[in-house]
C-alpha cells in the first residue's frame, strides 16, 4: 500500500515539474510614483516625449506622455520574456482624437504583434489594448500617425512566460524514482 502512495507522489511531482509556472503582474502608476517602472519593467520615452505621473481621466495616477507637436510613445522593457501585455490608454474630453497603439517585440527587435484603436476626442475612457505571443522582450505604446499631444497610460499588465522543464529532466526524475522503488522492493 505504501508503494502506491510513493508512486503516486512521484508521478505528481513529475507532472508539476513538467507544467512550468507563469505569473501575471500589473504595473499601476498609482503605486510606482514615477516613470521608471519597477524591478521587472523599465519604462523609457521615445523621441522627444516627456514623462510624468498625473491624474488620468478616470481619476487615478497614471503615466502622462507628452510631446508637443508630434506623437507620444513609451517603451516598456521586461527583465525576462513575457507571454502577454496589455495597457490602458486614454485622454481627457473634449480633445483631439488619438490613434492609440500597442506593439510587442522579441529580443531581436522583430514585431510579434500590433493593435491600435482610434480613440474619439469626446471620450474620457481609458481603452485597454492587449496582445499575446511567445517571447515578448519589450512593448511600445502611445499614439502614432499625425496624432499630437498627450496620452495617459496606466495598468501595464504582463504575464511571465512559463519555463517548462526539458523532457530529459522529466525522464531523469522518473528513472530515479523507478530505481528507488525497485531498490526498496528488492530490500523488502
Amino acid at each position: 500500500m505504501k508503494m502506491r502512495y510513493i508512486a503516486s507522489g512521484i508521478a505528481g511531482i513529475m507532472m508539476a515539474a513538467a507544467a512550468g509556472a507563469s505569473s501575471a503582474a500589473v504595473l499601476d502608476f498609482d503605486t510606482v510614483g514615477d516613470c521608471s517602472g519597477g524591478d521587472i519593467v523599465t519604462i523609457s520615452t521615445l523621441g522627444s516625449a516627456t514623462c510624468s505621473v498625473s491624474a488620468s481621466p478616470e481619476g487615478s495616477d497614471s503615466l502622462l506622455l507628452q510631446t508637443p507637436g508630434t506623437f507620444s510613445q513609451a517603451r516598456a522593457d521586461f527583465s525576462s520574456l513575457v507571454s502577454s501585455v496589455s495597457v490602458d490608454l486614454g485622454d481627457f474630453a473634449p480633445s483631439d482624437s488619438d490613434n492609440v497603439f500597442l506593439e510587442i517585440f522579441d529580443s531581436g527587435d522583430s514585431s510579434l504583434g500590433y493593435v491600435d484603436f482610434l480613440r474619439p476626442g469626446s471620450s474620457d475612457e481609458m481603452n485597454t489594448l492587449s496582445l499575446s505571443a511567445a517571447g515578448i522582450a519589450y512593448a511600445v505604446f502611445g499614439t502614432n500617425g499625425d496624432d499630437i499631444g498627450a496620452i495617459f497610460a496606466d495598468n501595464l499588465s504582463y504575464e511571465t512566460s512559463a519555463i517548462p522543464l526539458p523532457a530529459g529532466g522529466v525522464l531523469l526524475i522518473g528513472a530515479l524514482g523507478a530505481l528507488g522503488l525497485a531498490r526498496r522492493k528488492r530490500s523488502a
